[in-house]
């Protein structure tokens, strides 16, 4: 078990990792124009790509059987069929507005058609992929996955810098090259994976069954993908394709936190269902987990707003060095929205769907307005107060609607003292500036508490157990 863990961790923690170390080499060409140019069309394709999968992996495993059988084969094969045309349609109906409507408008206007392209071609493939890796979790093909997830970890940032340093092929179109790539071997793992399953047959009733089933269970997610092309396309109309360049710049780092943590997360996800069920509920692993994660975060978003600044500059060949502080507070805002963990498993192991729906949708619904209407008056001071209003929103809403099912006590003290830490330590740098070698020691002294720390809630909590027996 914790080899097949390892399988799952590596890949994302190699794709963080790789992600990072492009950019001292990329950015020596890449602006942030270029970067913001990029994550304008790339937020678009993940909303194309919500709408074509249609909660696809989410019906596949509550129905999938692993076994090859007449029933898997027309689940498999109908679904494969649903969301890759679906995506297909999605594809051509942009190329044909992007090439009528796109000149006219001034965002759009210097986007590259080929770059566009590129795009659609690796939305399509991550959309069928997730079939493929529903499948994979599933039938226990987990060695699969890391191997065509690990060839994407590193095909994507090879086939940047090839187009940067060898084709000579320079701007936002070199990170689409990345992007086509990636595609590709979405496309092979697909194949390979979904292979024993995939037969010319169609049940347009399941069909029409998915899609009634789809359309609901998709909505929160798509609304929550929408939020992110609103954003962006906000901070691009409002302000500049630099600055949003700089603003995804910043979301990389809790991204690539979260991935390092999903991990723990997921897997500990079926015991705090099985605690929300108890009598009464102790919600011992839930405690453990709100502990170790308010720890993780504590560590990395007071270690980033102290020295935050000089690690991006270095990275980034000083083109990035403003996106900073917007990646610590955009980090510990993420920690706020992975508190609450026991209450989302009361909401979700009670069966009450409406309220995760709801959760989730009606914060992304208030950071779209609040983005829209912040954005023009205060920049990217605005995006930052939507981010936490929709991660205090959210948690918000995970307390509120649990209490309703079961009253249960909240443990994420750590997780907003982190927070807070977080934002004062950014404070004293900003408004202070103390040097950089007492801001390096006190960021040492940071990390080396908060391994200590996370090694004695492992250790004393039997977390790893858990987390490796899942897996």
């Amino acid at each position: 078990m914790p080899h097949r863990f390892a399988l799952l961790l590596v890949p994302g923690l190699l794709q963080g990792v790789l992600s990072i170390a492009v950019l001292p080499f990329a950015t020596l060409i890449l602006t942030p124009a270029d970067y913001g140019a990029y994550a304008l069309v790339v937020g678009y394709a993940a909303v194309l790509g919500a709408v074509a999968s249609m909660g696809a992996s989410i019906i596949l495993s509550n129905r999938f059987q692993p076994a090859v059988s007449p029933e898997s084969r027309a689940l498999v094969s109908s679904m494969l069929f649903m969301v890759l045309a679906a995506s297909c349609l999605l594809a051509l109906v942009s190329v044909f507005a992007f090439l009528v409507i796109g000149a006219g408008y001034p965002a759009l206007a210097g986007l590259p058609f080929i770059g566009i392209v590129f795009a659609l071609v690796d939305m399509i493939a991550s959309s069928v992929w997730g079939i493929a890796f529903t499948i994979a979790i599933l039938s226990r093909k987990v060695r699969a996955y890391a191997a065509f997830m690990t060839m994407r970890a590193v095909a994507v940032p090879a086939a940047v810098l090839s187009a940067l340093f060898v084709l000579d092929i320079h701007g936002p179109t070199a990170l689409f090259c990345g992007s086509l790539l990636g595609g590709l071997v979405f496309v092979a793992g697909t194949v390979k994976i979904a292979a024993p399953y995939i037969r010319p047959m169609i049940d347009w009733r399941l069909l029409v069954d998915l899609f009634k089933s789809g359309s609901m269970l998709s909505t929160a997610n798509l609304l929550e993908t929408a939020q992110l092309l609103v954003e962006r396309s906000v901070i691009a109309s409002s302000i500049s394709l630099t600055a949003t360049g700089i603003w995804t710049h910043a979301q990389l780092y809790p991204g690539m936190l979260m991935t390092a943590m999903r991990p723990a997360i997921g897997s500990t996800w079926p015991k705090l269902r099985e605690e929300a069920m108890e009598e009464p509920a102790s919600f011992t692993a839930g405690r453990h987990l709100s502990h170790l994660t308010g720890a993780v975060f504590a560590t990395a978003t007071v270690t980033m707003a102290l020295i935050g600044r000089e690690f991006i500059d270095a990275l980034t060949n000083g083109r990035f060095v403003d996106a900073a502080p917007f990646a610590t507070i955009l980090t510990a805002a993420l920690g706020l929205r992975l508190a609450g963990r026991p209450q989302h498993a009361i909401i979700i192991a009670h069966g009450y769907m409406r309220y995760a729906t709801l959760a989730t949708g009606l914060p992304a619904i208030g950071a779209m307005v609040m983005v829209s209407i912040l954005v023009p008056i205060w920049g990217l001071v605005g995006a930052v107060i939507a981010s936490v209003g929709y991660s205090l929103l959210f948690l918000g809403l995970i307390y509120g609607f649990a209490m309703r099912i079961r009253p249960t006590r909240i443990r994420d003290g750590g997780m907003f003292a982190g927070f807070f830490a977080a934002l004062a330590a950014l404070a004293l740098v900003e408004l202070q500036q103390p040097p950089f070698l007492a801001r390096a020691a006190a960021a040492a002294l940071v990390m080396l508490a908060g391994a200590v720390a996370a090694l004695f809630i492992v250790r004393r909590s039997g977390l790893l157990a858990a987390i490796t027996s899942r897996a």
